[in-house]
C-alpha cells in the first residue's frame, strides 16, 4: 500500500535516514523479513570495556562515545535494532547463547 509505505519512509527519515536508504531498507524488509540476533551473554559481558554512541551534551548534531559494560553496549544495540524492526514492521528474534539463570 503506497500510503503505508510513504508513512514508514517518513518515520525512518525522522530518524535521520535519507529517502533512498529508507526505501531500500523497506524493500529489503520485504525480501528478508526476519531479523535474528544471537547474543553471547557470558560473564565477560560484565567487562567495563564497551562503548555507547550518545548525543553530545554540547551539541545535538554531534555524537560521542561513552564508556560502559559490554552488556550495556549490546543491550543498546539490540534495543536500536528492535526499534528499527518495529519501524519497518518486520519480526525480530533475540536468542541468548547461555541460560541467563532466571527462575
Amino acid at each position: 500500500d503506497y500510503n503505508r509505505t510513504a508513512e514508514r519512509i517518513s518515520v525512518l527519515k525522522s530518524q535521520g535516514f535519507p529517502t533512498g536508504l529508507a526505501a531500500l531498507m523497506l524493500h529489503h524488509a520485504v525480501d528478508h523479513p526476519l531479523r535474528i540476533f544471537l547474543i553471547g551473554n557470558s560473564a565477560t559481558m560484565l567487562g567495563n570495556d564497551g562503548h555507547l554512541v550518545a548525543q553530545s551534551s554540547s551539541s545535538s548534531e554531534k555524537v560521542q562515545t561513552v564508556p560502559c559494560t559490554r552488556w550495556e553496549a549490546i543491550t543498546s544495540t539490540i534495543t536500536w535494532h528492535a526499534e528499527m524492526a518495529a519501524w519497518c514492521q518486520t519480526p525480530m528474534a533475540v536468542r541468548l547463547l547461555h541460560d541467563p539463570g532466571i527462575s
